[in-house]
């Protein structure tokens, strides 16, 4: 019998890991892109920087709609960068940056994209997706942080980020 809620126990414990690992960092129930959304066209969408090795060790879902929150982020972002780099030029009062960042992780092979943002009645859905290796893959033995940034049109519309992890293929 103990060993048996033990099971049971093990088994609740790692089921709730892996559904928290796919939640979306804020609480909330995963989201999909509505149908009849709109995706931003590839001229709308400009990828500003992307990372294997950033300074951001949590994984992270973000909108920057100011200078401040970007200088912020970039020094943060860069900060194993030597010599440092100069953060991409944004107009606030044209554009904003959306941020996706996946956090430490033990070994190379990872990654984090941005492929699409959706607009759909005064809100937009930003798709991101979080590549891992898989079994049998051969990855670096150094700690990693992926991020990536883009920039769009600024709005003020509400952000929704859809939650995508893929498991790479190497077999």
């Amino acid at each position: 019998m103990r060993s048996l809620l033990l099971v049971l126990a093990v088994a609740l414990f790692v089921t709730t890991a892996c559904a928290r690992a796919q939640t979306p960092t804020d609480g909330a129930p995963p989201q999909t892109v509505p149908e009849g959304a709109t995706e931003l066209t590839v001229e709308a969408v400009e990828e500003i920087a992307n990372r294997f090795y950033s300074g951001i060790q949590d994984q992270r879902r973000v909108v920057i709609r100011n200078p401040e929150d970007w200088r912020a982020f970039w020094t943060e972002f860069t900060v194993l960068q030597q010599p440092p780099q100069d953060a991409p030029i944004i107009d606030f009062d044209r554009q904003m940056v959306i941020v996706a960042t996946m956090g430490r992780q033990t070994t190379g092979g990872h990654l984090v994209t941005i492929p699409a943002v959706y607009e759909h009645e005064g809100k937009l859905f930003v798709e991101v997706v979080e590549v891992s290796p898989g079994a049998g893959c051969m990855t670096t033995q150094a700690l990693t942080a992926p991020a990536t940034a883009i920039k769009v049109e600024a709005k003020d519309d509400p952000v929704t980020f859809v939650e995508r992890s893929e498991q790479q293929s190497c077999q």
